[in-house]
């Protein structure tokens, strides 16, 4: 009896152990954001900002509207759950998109969060930073299926996503109806400005201030990540 007690109390011993070793610096980071349709995301600190750490999702604004604009990565509503939902530029600029104490990033945001966890703008290349495995997660390596910015398996783990941003290849509509994957795309607040601005996310690196990706007049949707007020 008693050295079956000192097996189960061996076996407990080890279990809290094992959970514990099993948590990263950003598990016990995360905090949480609940929106006005109830869903729940991770949230993450950064240097002195906090970030979604997950792609918007809500389908009404703050004051129970539809979002008319919202769509999901190549019309299948499975992408929702991993990859959130897309929205044109007038709604997510739309006061009433926001939850209470969250807004719209500007392409500034991006940019301290980026020099926050060590990505270094370029001296070739003016507004790309890189590296980018600071933000990704290496083991969903097969969803960056872009041939042109596909994570190989053997340097999967060098993708550490250590700064618990978490970006995930959703893609972009780069017109209507058409989808481009393999990519990262969220978009900016540019006030003042009729144009917005592009974030793009790839293995190879982060392109900031992205006007004329893809040329804008065809970019209709767009991917949303909040920043605390």
């Amino acid at each position: 009896m008693k050295l079956l007690k000192i097996i189960n109390l061996s076996f407990c011993f080890w279990l809290v152990l094992h959970i514990l070793c099993s948590c990263t610096d950003n598990d016990a980071n995360y905090s949480s954001l609940e929106d006005h349709d109830g869903n729940i995301y991770k949230t993450i600190k950064i240097g002195k900002q906090t970030w979604m750490a997950e792609n918007f999702k809500s389908t009404t604004f703050i004051n129970g509207v539809v979002i008319s604009s919202a769509i999901v990565f190549d019309n299948n509503f499975v992408n929702i759950k991993s990859f959130g939902l897309m929205y044109s530029k007038s709604d997510v600029y739309n006061i009433l998109f926001c939850p209470d104490g969250w807004r719209l990033p500007s392409n500034e945001d991006f940019i301290e969060m980026l020099r926050n966890v060590g990505i270094e703008e370029s001296k070739d290349t003016i507004g790309f930073y890189r590296p980018s495995y600071k933000l990704i997660d290496g083991s969903k390596y097969l969803l960056w299926n872009n041939p042109a910015d596909s994570i190989k398996q053997k340097n999967a783990s060098l993708y550490t996503n250590n700064s618990g941003f978490n970006a995930l290849p959703g893609g972009v509509e780069s017109s209507i109806s058409r989808f481009s994957s393999g990519i990262c795309s969220y978009i900016a607040s540019t006030i003042g400005d009729s144009k917005p601005t592009i974030i793009k996310i790839t293995p190879q690196g982060i392109y900031t201030d992205k006007e004329t990706w893809y040329g804008i007049d065809t970019l209709r949707h767009f991917y949303v990540r909040l920043i605390k007020k």
